[in-house]
């Protein structure tokens, strides 16, 4: 069995309870320009960019990703004080680092808000590196951001786990060899495109330890 040499982790609704926040962030900035999304319609697409948001409601163009861009940045900030981390979150990258996985952050989010959740909620001592939206040219469900990820760790996606809460987290990356495992919390869903499904991190440990992949 495969003993596992990295681990990249999504952030928001995996590791930090952010889900409810990005939903009001991205509400309260298409009203700001004049479009009316519902707080559900918003809800299905998060994971994704606001550009992906933007295509999956039919109304996308540079101009309307730009401006409501520039009218998120200071709900961001303000948002970005309430992010909490999942209660098993630290406890999953301490059990991980132990065991000298190499861990990265691949997240649909900017830099300013990934790197400010991780120093408020003290990961940043158990994170080695993490990928933006910014910093690829294709975003989610694009696996760009799992290929950047697993070259700046230094290990091939056969040697690793990708691990979110959508699959558009688990199934870019198992497309580029990497096992994707799948925390569904709340149920949400019955047959994820996902290696393994877990709800929680330490469901995830007890995998881990039972497919002998650390």
């Amino acid at each position: 069995m495969l003993m596992i040499k990295a681990a990249v982790f999504d952030l928001d609704g995996t590791l930090v309870d952010s889900v409810n926040i990005w939903v009001d962030i991205w509400y309260y900035s298409f009203r700001r320009v004049g479009i009316k999304i519902s707080k559900k319609e918003i809800r299905r697409f998060i994971g994704l960019p606001l550009s992906g948001i933007l295509k999956g409601e039919g109304v996308y163009s540079k101009d309307l990703e730009k401006r409501i861009n520039e009218e998120s940045i200071d709900l961001i900030k303000r948002y970005s004080r309430k992010v909490e981390a999942f209660p098993d979150s630290i406890e999953i990258l301490k059990f991980l680092k132990k065991k000298n996985v190499k861990i990265c952050v691949a997240s649909s989010s900017r830099d300013d808000w990934i790197r400010t959740i991780l120093k408020k909620n003290r990961m940043t001592k158990y994170v080695d590196s993490f990928v933006s939206g910014e910093d690829v040219k294709r975003p989610k469900p694009y696996p760009d951001v799992f290929i950047e990820s697993f070259r700046i760790l230094g290990e091939k996606p056969s040697n690793g786990v990708a691990i979110g809460d959508r699959e558009t987290d688990t199934w870019p990356a198992m497309k580029i060899g990497a096992i994707g495992i799948l925390i569904d919390r709340e149920n949400l869903f019955k047959d994820p495109k996902a290696d393994y499904v877990v709800k929680n991190f330490s469901e995830l440990r007890e995998l881990l330890e039972k497919e002998k992949m650390i």
